[in-house]
């Protein structure tokens, strides 16, 4: 005897009526319910966002009035509009977490408009950095006397990054005192970015690391995006200016991370940055 197959119409309105009830479906579960494949249900979801019935979520789908969709990040912003965003926020962050590092140290940096404002503020320190960021490599290959390794790899990205097979393997032979990465996003499960690509490079940059650190603004608080790159449980100490919502303050201290906030200097970057530092 075969299993019943649902109608495209009978597929959605079960998606929109579990929607209703629930808050939140899952692709896996809708495929199961319908006796079909996974990238049908995509496809269904895809045709329901595009009328504006649901917002799409990693794996699933929300309602579109829902809080948790107005947090949900599918599109990374331009360098740009990033290192505008926040600024000195960022360079307050990125001057605390410089104060991290010790000279000799070998260090690994991510991409990320902070990540490259604390590459500027050890440019001149005595370490070693190895990056996948070819604007942070190009940074501190000109004049620094930091020293720069990059990894071999496919380049890729707006901000352009070297990712893939090649550069995991390449970092996985090194290890680094520590490991500053950027983030999208922070939720009460863990820390998320928004490419898949990235994401398996900083989990690399990750594992091959005494202490991670993550640099991140106010604004990323309670936003998640397309891939998570760790539990908070790998990550060592967080850096931003503001203290984190009761929520993921609660998390993050049960999981063991500190969290560092650089309020204390914002105001003194403003006056930096506005005299031209």
């Amino acid at each position: 005897m075969t299993s019943k197959k649902f109608h495209s119409s009978q597929r959605r309105d079960m998606i929109l009526a579990s929607l209703k009830e629930d808050g939140l479906v899952t692709v896996p579960l809708i495929a199961k319910l319908c006796n079909t494949s996974e990238m049908t249900i995509r496809r269904d979801f895809d045709f329901l966002e595009e009328l504006g019935l649901l917002a799409r979520t990693h794996g699933g789908a929300i309602l579109p009035d829902s809080p948790s969709a107005k947090r949900f990040d599918t599109i990374e912003p331009s360098l740009d509009r990033r290192t505008v965003l926040n600024q000195h926020a960022k360079f307050a962050i990125a001057a605390m977490a410089s104060q991290q590092i010790k000279p000799n140290e070998i260090i690994a940096l991510d991409v990320g408009s902070t990540i490259f404002a604390l590459a500027d503020r050890i440019k001149d320190m005595p370490v070693r950095v190895f990056s996948t960021s070819l604007p942070i490599a190009c940074h501190l290959g000109s004049q620094a006397r930091a020293k720069i390794y990059v990894p071999g790899g496919e380049v890729q990205g707006s901000e352009p990054s070297i990712v893939g097979a090649k550069a995991i393997e390449d970092l996985r032979r090194f290890h680094f005192d520590i490991s500053f990465l950027g983030v999208s996003g922070l939720a009460e499960d863990g820390f998320y970015d928004y490419s898949i690509e990235e994401t398996e490079i900083k989990s690399a940059m990750i594992s091959q690391s005494k202490r991670n650190i993550v640099l991140m603004d106010s604004s990323k608080f309670d936003r998640v995006s397309v891939a998570r790159i760790s539990e908070f449980t790998n990550i060592d100490l967080l850096i931003t200016e503001q203290i984190p919502p009761d929520h993921l303050r609660e998390s993050l201290e049960e999981a063991g991370v500190e969290i560092l906030i650089a309020s204390s200097i914002v105001t003194k970057m403003r006056k930096e940055i506005s005299n031209g530092f």
